[in-house]
């Protein structure tokens, strides 16, 4: 971890154009509501001409709720990197679903297993053998459809799948085969003791490169926050990789710097830091 003085601080101040603010356990505070410290912070980098992205695990329905409440200039990248819309300012969007053939890989996996399986389109949640639903939304964030065989399951414009145990430590043997199968695709953490499965390649590491490409900027231009695993890719992509106070131990190792908890306005802490400095 660097210490983060006063030239540090200028140095982030000259340089930055970017902000990248993940959603749950870090821009989202416990109650997962944008804290008003924070919300005014994202208004101060859009004021200061930098350009701001929610970069998050979940489903774009739910990020663009999150957008509406602080600026239509926000761009979005959802499903962990599968789904990016630019905001107001570009008015595009793109979105790297994985090939049917692929869904029919990861499926067959987990064919014998007892286990939930959610599968998510841009605004669908097909699940299969979940009683908890744990994966699902609203209805009006989420249609959910539930299926009663595996075959059933959508092959087509799949954007993330979940697997989730159905009990506490029963499916550590399959989490372990899933990593070693699935070399082809990008797995992650998934919280709550799931295990998410993205298109090979897909990460919030490279969906931020290709912003940045696509806006003119480069990774040293770039801020990041986040707390979990699938957070690790976008904070060693950017030149500040930020942990939050509550962040996952591995994550606070790996990153160049911490803030406070989300508890603590950790990202308004930071920065507010910044912003203030010269």
């Amino acid at each position: 971890m660097q210490e983060l003085d006063q030239t540090s601080l200028r140095k982030m101040k000259n340089e930055l154009s970017f902000v990248a603010l993940d959603l749950d356990g870090t821009l989202l505070n416990p109650e997962r509501q944008v804290s008003a410290a924070n919300k005014q912070a994202v208004l101060n980098c859009l004021n200061a001409g930098l350009e701001v992205f929610i970069v998050t695990g979940r489903p774009y329905q739910f990020a663009k709720l999150i957008r509406d409440d602080l600026a239509p200039e926000v761009g979005i990248i959802s499903f962990v990197g599968t789904h990016i819309d630019f905001g107001r300012k570009e008015q595009t969007s793109r979105a790297y679903p994985f090939e049917a053939r692929d869904v029919r890989q990861v499926l067959d996996l987990a064919k014998d297993v007892d286990i939930e399986i959610y599968l998510k389109t841009l605004d669908t949640v097909y699940s299969y053998n979940a009683p908890s639903a744990v994966g699902n939304y609203p209805e009006d964030i989420m249609r959910s459809v539930k299926v009663s065989h595996l075959q059933d399951l959508p092959c087509e414009k799949i954007l993330k799948i979940i697997f989730y145990p159905k009990k506490e430590g029963s499916v550590e043997n399959f989490y372990q085969v899933a990593l070693e199968e699935l070399t082809a695709f990008t797995v992650t953490d998934g919280g709550l003791g799931g295990l998410e499965i993205l298109p090979e390649g897909r990460d919030k590491g490279n969906a931020i490169l290709e912003v940045l490409s696509t806006l003119g900027l480069t990774p040293e231009q770039a801020i990041a926050f986040g707390d979990a695993d699938n957070d690790r890719a976008m904070l060693a992509t950017v030149a500040y990789g930020v942990a939050m106070g509550n962040a996952f131990p591995k994550l606070k190792e790996e990153a160049r710097y911490h803030t406070k908890s989300n508890a603590e306005d950790g990202v308004a802490y930071f920065l507010n830091r910044i912003l203030k400095e010269g």
